[in-house]
């Protein structure tokens, strides 16, 4: 009985195989980092620059609708202890010493419940006074300006979707945005005591006025009270 050769391979197709393996590791790996990088980016409960979020209710019509995905990003205000979900950061305040301002769209930790997350409109920065009057925001003994629209559908989950009255409202930095008042301007909101807003904190207001429990409502009752800015996630800058 005959013995088969041995099978054999010269060193230059051993050379041509390895590299042929090296241009394929390499075109794996440049897919996939990046497509991993982004994962980790917008990854919900751990990004370090965005987060997902859902709309769990209709407190920021017309800005954000019930069920509509929007991204907030975590470095727009720099980090606090707050900043992830699934570990508390060790250190005090916020770093560097980012804040919000009038108009942002912010996402934070409610006071009370810290598992809990919100979302509403920043109107007062500290030391601001803020008070409604008859339907107005009032900053600073000011009343915003305020300019009635074409009328949007209510966002409270009805047959008849009725319309309800729609205003752009001016905030003293000149930003603007679209606000609803369900019940006209005689919602129980509408008419509050005079806030000052301590130091490190804010004041937030949900964009539909007649349906939003904010910083006009004690936390101890239902509400948010005033907002810690060590509690702010970040800021929204995506919608859709």
């Amino acid at each position: 009985m005959q013995n088969q050769p041995a099978t054999s391979t010269s060193p230059r197709a051993a050379a041509d195989y390895a590299a042929h393996e090296g241009r394929m590791l390499r075109r794996i790996l440049m897919i996939s980092m990046p497509l991993a990088f982004v994962f980790l980016l917008c990854w919900p409960s751990a990004g370090p620059l965005f987060r997902l979020h859902n709309a769990g209710s209709g407190s920021m019509a017309p800005t954000l609708q019930p069920g509509q995905y929007f991204v907030s990003s975590r470095w727009s205000y720099d980090y606090s202890r707050y900043s992830f979900d699934w570990l508390d950061l060790p250190i005090t305040g916020r770093i560097p010493t980012g804040a919000p301002t009038f108009g942002d769209i912010v996402t934070f930790r409610h006071p009370q419940e810290r598992k809990i997350m919100y979302v509403k409109r920043v109107v007062g920065l500290p030391g601001d006074r803020i008070q409604m009057v008859n339907g107005r925001l009032v900053i600073n003994d000011t009343a915003t300006e305020r300019r009635q629209i074409a009328s949007l559908p209510d966002p409270a989950p009805s047959g008849t979707r009725r319309a309800v009255r729609t205003y752009v409202e001016i905030l003293p930095n000149g930003t603007s945005h679209r606000i609803i008042e369900t019940d006209g301007d005689a919602g129980s909101l509408d008419h509050t005591a005079l806030f000052t807003v301590p130091p490190d904190h804010l004041f937030m207001l949900g964009d539909n006025r007649d349906n939003s429990l904010d910083s006009r409502v004690a936390g101890n009752v239902g509400g948010i009270g005033f907002v810690l800015l060590e509690l702010v996630i970040g800021k929204a800058v995506l919608v859709f």
